[in-house]
């Protein structure tokens, strides 16, 4: 595989962490509030990881260009 297809598929892994972390966070209204707070943590998580890959990744592929 070359360095852009494996740049390409990070980017998309990264925006489905960040949208999975926002699908998590959406769901939320119905749980318990320890459980709530562990779910938010994983979710803050995932959507901060996910955004900072998406970034870099960006920012590698612009420099293909």
């Amino acid at each position: 595989m070359t360095d852009l297809t494996i740049t390409f598929i990070i980017l998309l892994v990264s925006v489905g962490m960040a949208f999975q972390g926002k699908v998590l966070k959406s769901n939320l209204a119905d749980k318990e509030k320890d459980e709530a707070e562990k779910l938010k943590n994983r979710a803050n998580l995932l959507i901060m990881c996910g955004a900072f890959v998406a970034i870099i990744q960006v920012i590698k592929l612009t420099s293909y260009f």
